[in-house]
């Protein structure tokens, strides 16, 4: 309880605060309205009804913000539907914040629940936005230049689901056997294998997925108007990113998830070993949530479970992976 009254006294003065630096910022009156973000994480406000929106960063603030300015100043030139970022800074009480462009349209999430197939429809225009991301050439440029070199940055990502996957198999979980099935897989799969590895880092949004599309309908048709929230971008592998999609909108439609990764491939360079690493990664990427979720977000967690079981299942993906090896 006490926790509770602790985050909303911090919000309350968050929000006056950046009311104030608005206010000053933009040399007239400013209203603001709390319209998404995550507890204790982030806040996204609109900004003076439909003309602004400002986000506000709590956890990890700094990483986030730098990782958020560093995407939209690397985007700023790409053909692609980002808003602008107009300005950013820090509040007295030391939480950072961006304030950028509005963007039109709906996130596709909320769509999905009042038109399921939605996702279908905006599959092939999904994959080839996530395809001209990574198509950018951010190994190039010098905002990424404090990232390690991708060797460095795989062994590392490797490393750690590997000790993630180990420790729930070996986790007095109820969900141990499952692990366990998961943890095996990952030991067929032989990431130390630097064959299957990607050539070069690419431009990682590091939650694609419905949640932070934007979309509008006219007269049936569906249009792309909008990608969000760069908080989790960074240098990486193209693999990384399919984790997230696949998560949100693809793990109980086996013929969609094969359709979106085809249309994916077709629009982006050859990478042989891209699937190999998507379930690596994925199954490293439920196993570290299975570290914290439990009891703290119940329904992230089952969400990750039944996704999960949904991968171990699909026949067709597993068998175009590499056979065990003694």
């Amino acid at each position: 309880m006490m926790t509770d009254s602790f985050e909303a006294l911090r919000l309350a003065m968050a929000e006056e605060q950046l009311t104030s630096t608005l206010r000053l910022r933009l040399a007239r009156a400013v209203e603001i309205k709390l319209i998404g973000g995550t507890v204790g994480r982030t806040t996204v406000y609109r900004v003076n009804s439909d003309e602004l929106v400002a986000k506000v960063f709590h956890h990890a603030p700094q990483i986030k913000q730098r990782r958020e300015l560093t995407a939209y100043a690397f985007l700023s030139t790409a053909d692609l539907p980002i808003a602008r970022l107009l300005d950013s800074g820090i509040l007295p009480c030391g939480a950072p914040w961006i304030l950028l462009s509005c963007l039109r349209g709906t996130p596709v999430s909320e769509i999905k629940k009042r038109a399921p197939d939605v996702v279908a429809q905006m599959s092939d225009v999904m994959a080839g936005t996530l395809a001209s991301l990574h198509r950018l050439p951010a190994d190039a440029s010098l905002l990424f230049v404090r990232e390690h070199a991708l060797s460095v940055l795989l062994q590392e990502r490797i490393a750690k689901y590997a000790r993630f996957a180990t420790w729930a198999a070996e986790a007095d979980l109820p969900e141990r056997s499952l692990f366990q099935a998961a943890w095996s897989l990952m030991q067929r799969l032989r990431l130390d294998d630097r064959a299957g590895w990607a050539r070069k880092g690419v431009f990682v949004h590091g939650d694609f997925s419905t949640r932070n599309l934007l979309a509008e309908s006219t007269d049936g048709d569906i249009e792309m108007t909008g990608l969000l929230d760069f908080e989790r971008a960074r240098l990486g592998d193209p693999a990384e990113d399919l984790c997230a999609t696949y998560l949100e909108d693809f793990c109980w439609n086996d013929r969609g998830w094969a359709h979106f990764l085809e249309a994916y491939r077709q629009r982006s360079s050859e990478d042989r070993g891209l699937g190999l690493r998507f379930v690596y990664f994925f199954i490293g990427h439920v196993c570290e949530i299975a570290t914290w979720a439990p009891g703290k977000d119940d329904a992230y967690y089952q969400a990750g479970l039944r996704a999960l079981e949904a991968l171990l299942e699909d026949h067709v993906l597993l068998r175009a992976l590499p056979a065990s090896r003694a």
